[in-house]
């Protein structure tokens, strides 16, 4: 095993660490920004990338292309965060169940879940933030969705089956 194998394996900077930057409020509140976000508000300029904003709902929609066409079926967010893509994966399966390794996330999408909205701040600059409130998009249907914290590397075996994994 060379040097830096070892010290990056013993060194605790697997997989789990730096989980804990995920349970931070501060988290939270960039990716109900990520996910909820209004496009001026994630790009306030002209010139930027502009195709690359709403990516969990774009790759959600992507997703969306390889549904089964019967009924019954069932998509697995993995990773899901704050819920942005496993409420639009609502629009193509009849069964969305979204995981999330981090409490915080879980807790906030669940929230979006039961209220629909959520209010949140981000920093501007300095120690100035703004004010902004998520919204899950009313043509969604948020009770096709369950959220639950879970690791990916160790999956509950009574999840059942999925037609899509995203």
């Amino acid at each position: 095993m060379s040097n830096a194998v070892r010290s990056t394996a013993s060194s605790g900077t697997g997989a789990s660490s730096g989980s804990s930057v995920y349970e931070s409020i501060r988290a939270v509140h960039e990716y109900l920004l990520f996910h909820y976000g209004a496009a001026d508000v994630l790009m306030p300029y002209n010139f930027g990338p502009h195709a690359a904003l709403s990516f969990p709902q774009r790759t959600a929609q992507i997703c969306a292309k390889y549904s089964p066409e019967s009924g019954n079926s069932r998509a697995l967010d993995l990773g899901c965060a704050v819920g942005g893509a496993a409420f639009e994966l609502t629009q193509s399966f009849d069964e969305v169940v979204g995981i999330d390794f981090s409490h915080q996330f879980i807790a906030t999408a669940n929230t979006m879940k039961s209220e629909g909205e959520m209010n949140y701040s981000i920093l501007k600059q300095g120690h100035i933030f703004e004010d902004h409130k998520a919204v899950v998009p009313a043509h969604l249907d948020r009770t096709k969705v369950n959220f639950s914290q879970g690791d990916a590397c160790n999956l509950d075996t009574n999840l059942g089956t999925f037609d899509l994994i995203h």
